[in-house]
């Protein structure tokens, strides 16, 4: 439009599903693409702004969910002014955003800082977390082949609490989980290595009656932590494991070693919440607290409904790397599966950010009518003899018809001709 292109891809790909499902998930998803790519195209870009300032994920490891993103959206990060923390004179700059992303941040957040996020929902800006309760990386458990587990405080849990979300500082743990590849040997010098699932990734199962998660595969998760909701607002579940589960305390020891007898005997077949949407008309955290007294301007209802996104794991955003080069997120380089990550990321943005009555297309159920297999083999030899004889028997009939035409001009020009 204009000098202005945008490439929709019209097949909408997702695992373990087949030929004809996925040809149906295409179709339905098919009004929703068109229609948000032009609003897209004609509209300003809206401006998401990167929260950097807790140790939150380097660059590198961004680089997917960025590339993601930049399709469609103003990236920027956002620095507060004293460098530190935010304070009251941070919250104009944050209002220039539409949306706030929070990428596994690791230091706490300050009472003031919080109060100024506080300010900037209740004042209509969106924000999606992803962030996890305990510490607990595969980069070490690597190198040492055993970690303990720590629980990790952001300060977050009584702002998380009002909007009736608790995030538990627990492992979740499930069978159904993402495999692994462990070194078990070696033949002529190389490593031989074996593929083992690891209940400490467990898969996030997508919504499949939401728009955000609505046809997209499951998503990859590292010592995700479950979540609890409660309390007012809308919740809507996004992400949730399948099947049976457990759960591990912190400070505890996480091993390689006996990856080949696990046993799931003291597992149940309790879901695990990883990802939350939390709808409503916000008040604020902070709405009967001292620190509101001080803050001007201090608003303690917001005036129009609002979204928050909560995500049980800052893996959800990240990237993996490859020699140096970052790869594209929900891809994982050991088994070479690609997860639905990057869907998941690219329908919040939008189910966030443009109005509910385009992202709901995105809910429309389309079914294919499958062949009757069975009438396609009955009738095969006599549809194919159609198929070849009628073309032939057209161009016979045209064949003659122009001929009779002709006939009938050669005759009366013999006759004037007399």
């Amino acid at each position: 439009m204009g000098n202005k292109q945008k490439v929709i891809s019209l097949l909408t790909s997702q695992e373990g599903i087949s030929k004809e499902e996925q040809i149906g998930l295409s179709l339905a998803d098919l009004e929703y693409k068109v229609i948000s790519t032009l609003e897209k195209i004609n509209k300003p870009l809206q401006k998401i702004g990167i929260v950097t300032h807790h140790q939150e994920l380097p660059p590198i490891f961004l680089k997917g969910f960025l590339d993601v993103a930049a399709a469609n959206y103003e990236l920027s990060p956002v620095f507060p002014i004293n460098k530190k923390s935010y304070q009251r004179n941070d919250l104009e700059n944050l209002k220039k955003f539409d949306a706030l992303v929070f990428a596994k941040p690791i230091t706490p957040f300050e009472e003031e800082e919080k109060i100024v996020l506080d300010q900037y929902i209740i004042g209509g800006g969106k924000t999606l977390w992803f962030l996890e309760k305990v510490d607990a990386e595969m980069d070490s458990l690597a190198r040492s082949q055993q970690i303990i587990a720590f629980e990790r405080d952001q300060n977050l849990t009584d702002f998380f609490f009002s909007y009736g979300i608790r995030i538990k500082p627990l492992l979740a743990m499930a069978q159904n989980a993402q495999p692994i590849q462990i070194a078990t040997g070696q033949t002529a010098g190389n490593a031989n290595f074996t593929t083992f699932n690891w209940p400490y990734f467990p898969l996030a199962f997508p919504n499949p009656n939401h728009p955000v998660s609505k046809g997209i595969s499951p998503v990859s998760t590292n010592f995700a932590n479950p979540i609890d909701t409660l309390g007012p607002y809308k919740k809507t579940v996004l992400l949730q494991t399948q099947g049976l589960t457990s759960v591990q305390k912190p400070m505890s020891s996480i091993s390689l070693s006996g990856i080949d007898q696990l046993s799931y005997e003291k597992y149940t077949p309790t879901p695990h919440i990883l990802g939350v949407l939390v709808e409503g008309k916000f008040s604020s955290a902070y709405k009967d607290r001292n620190l509101s007294e001080s803050f001007q301007g201090f608003e303690g209802t917001a005036k129009e409904k609002n979204k928050i996104m909560v995500f049980s794991d800052g893996d959800i955003i990240k990237n993996q790397v490859q020699k140096g080069e970052p790869l594209p997120v929900g891809f994982d380089k050991w088994t070479s599966v690609t997860y639905g990550n990057a869907a998941l990321l690219n329908n919040a943005l939008d189910y966030m950010l443009w109005d509910e009555n385009l992202t709901s297309l995105r809910g429309k159920d389309f079914t294919v009518l499958p062949l009757n297999r069975a009438k396609i083999s009955q009738y095969k030899q006599g549809v194919r003899l159609v198929l070849l004889l009628v073309p032939i028997a057209i161009l016979g009939l045209i064949y003659i018809f122009f001929k009779k035409i002709r006939a009938k001009k050669m005759n009366l020009y013999k006759v004037q001709s007399s």
